[in-house]
């Protein structure tokens, strides 16, 4: 191998090496960094619950609407479910009618 090239290999693996130490580096801080902040989901947690009588009932409120709303369309899903075997059954049987 002549001078050239090795100097060119050297210096590939030596950016290389460079690269990728710095990545490993950048990585550990910003794990570190991240680590910090979450060390107290249960406060956040705490906070975002109702805390009066009020926001409790508006909360039962809205899940039973939210029920509702996933009733009406599971209903519309068998519905469609239903209408969509029959016409299978009937291009089964019109199927079989012209053969």
């Amino acid at each position: 191998m002549s001078q050239r090239n090795a100097l060119i290999v050297a210096t590939a693996l030596t950016v290389f090496v460079l690269v990728l130490i710095g990545g490993v580096v950048a990585r550990v801080a910003q794990g570190s960094a991240v680590a910090a902040p979450s060390a107290t989901p249960t406060a956040l947690v705490e906070a975002a619950l109702p805390t009066s009588q009020a926001d409790q009932q508006a909360m039962q409120g809205r899940e039973a609407a939210y029920q509702q709303t996933i009733e009406q369309a599971n209903q519309q899903l068998q519905q469609a479910y239903a209408e969509q075997q029959a016409l299978r059954e009937q291009l089964i049987q019109s199927q079989a009618q012209t053969q």
